[in-house]
C-alpha cells in the first residue's frame, strides 16, 4: 500500500484499556495525546494506555485479525490472556527500538517467510511440530499457534519473539505427552 510507508513514518497502532480489567481498544492514531483526550472525554471511567507502538492501518488490521477471536465489537476486544501477553512481551521486547530503518535483525526461531503472488513477501510464525494437538504440557495444550505475521519483518520478528517466549513457558511446565 502507497500510504503505509507514510502513515508508519507519523503514526501510532495504541492499545487502550477501559478501566483496570475492561475491554481493549486496538486502534491506530496520528496524534495519540490528541486521541487519548477524546477518550477521556466520551468513556465515563478511566482509559489506561497499556501500549502505544509506531505502526501503519495495516499493523492495526493485523492485530484485529490476529486476536479477532476475542473481538467484541468493532475495535474493542475482551482483555483475553493472548492479547494482555502479547502487550506485555511488546513492551517488554520495546518494539520501537527495532524498527528503525536498515537496522539488520535476526530471524527468530519458527519465523519463515513466504513468497505471496506477484513476488511480495509475508511472514508466518509456525508452531513446531513437537508442540502441536495433542501435545500438552501437564494437561494444558499449547497456547499458542501458527499465525500470519504481515510483510514488515520487524513487527513479524517482535511478534515471534513475543510467541517464542509463550511456548518457552508452556515449554517449561513439564514433559510433553502426545
Amino acid at each position: 500500500m502507497a500510504n503505509d510507508t507514510a502513515d508508519r513514518a507519523a503514526s501510532l497502532v495504541y492499545f487502550i484499556q477501559r478501566g483496570e480489567d475492561g475491554p481493549i481498544k486496538i486502534g491506530f492514531t496520528r496524534n495519540l495525546k490528541r486521541r487519548l483526550g477524546d477518550f477521556a472525554v466520551s468513556i465515563p471511567e478511566p482509559v489506561h494506555l497499556r501500549l502505544a507502538i509506531r505502526g501503519s492501518r495495516d499493523v492495526e488490521r493485523h492485530y484485529h485479525a490476529t486476536f479477532a477471536a476475542h473481538r467484541i465489537m468493532g475495535e474493542w476486544f475482551k482483555p483475553s490472556k493472548e492479547i494482555l501477553d502479547a502487550i506485555r512481551c511488546m513492551a517488554q521486547e520495546g518494539l520501537d527500538a527495532s524498527m528503525r530503518p536498515g537496522r539488520r535483525e535476526v530471524r527468530p526461531a519458527y519465523l519463515r517467510a513466504k513468497k505471496l503472488a506477484g513476488g511480495k513477501v509475508a511472514w508466518f510464525w509456525e508452531i513446531p511440530s513437537w508442540a502441536r494437538p495433542p501435545a500438552e504440557r501437564l494437561g494444558q495444550k499449547c497456547p499458542v499457534g501458527s499465525e500470519a505475521l504481515g510483510s514488515d519483518f520487524s513487527i513479524a520478528a517482535k511478534r515471534a519473539k513475543c510467541l517464542n517466549e509463550q511456548l518457552r513457558e508452556w515449554r517449561k511446565r513439564g514433559r510433553c505427552f502426545k
